[in-house]
């Protein structure tokens, strides 16, 4: 590894965040250091509206959100 590589969460990594579907929770993470997430559900869900809400990250920076898909069930 690099002497420059850091080995730590990014402060602008999201730490405690809520996914909303229509309104209705269906993840929330409190402890986060990952960069790059994957929620799968139960069983495939229609919604008409998608809310995240970034609730504190791993430092003082703002959050950075650089991508959300979606994507249908695979049957």
């Amino acid at each position: 590894a690099s002497r420059k590589t850091l080995r730590a969460p990014q402060p602008e990594c999201t730490r405690h965040y809520r996914l909303s579907l229509d309104g209705n929770l269906v993840v929330e993470v409190d402890d986060n250091i990952q960069r790059h997430r994957i929620h799968r559900l139960l069983e495939p869900v229609r919604a008409k509206s998608l809310r995240l809400q970034c609730l504190g990250t791993c430092g003082n920076a703002p959050p950075g959100l650089y991508e959300i898909r979606v994507y249908p069930s695979a049957s």
